[in-house]
């Protein structure tokens, strides 16, 4: 009857509360990058990383939401996108919002079904796990990797 994990009326009941979780996810990701920064002398430094992992994310963002949005068909254009696997009370762009930054920061949590996005839009979920998460960062996985790509 419910849905599993952050799709659940109880944990996560509306909008705002997904958007607060949301929030939560990324906080200590982003944050770590001012300590990098503290920690080596150079809050520069720590300033460029984030500045990086911020366009990464708003990059894979805006292809997902273009993606779901975007998808042609008459069932798609009468419910306004690819509702498939998506929670109603979020629509596309909350569901969408949820998924990359889960995905981006192996989080393990979902709000949809991540298989019933579209095909491209499935590939960016699994290109950021694929990237090893860093971006803004995986547990144990996020500053190092993004320094060593850098």
């Amino acid at each position: 009857y419910f849905n599993a994990n952050s799709a659940h009326p109880f944990e996560n009941p509306n909008p705002l509360s997904n958007l607060f979780e949301i929030f939560l996810i990324l906080l200590i990701p982003f944050a770590l990058t001012r300590t990098f920064g503290r920690m080596v002398g150079s809050l520069k430094q720590g300033y460029a990383i984030l500045g990086t992992m911020a366009v990464i994310w708003i990059g894979f963002v805006a292809l997902m939401m273009w993606t779901e949005f975007a998808h042609r068909g008459p069932a798609f254009e009468i419910a306004g996108g690819a509702m498939e696997g998506k929670e109603t009370r979020f629509g596309i762009a909350g569901s969408s919002l949820f998924a990359v930054s889960t995905t981006l920061t192996s989080t393990g949590a979902v709000n949809s079904f991540h298989s019933s996005y579209t095909g491209f839009g499935g590939g960016i979920t699994m290109l950021g796990m694929q990237l090893g998460e860093i971006a803004p960062g995986g547990v144990g996985s996020g500053l190092y990797g993004m320094l060593i790509m850098a």
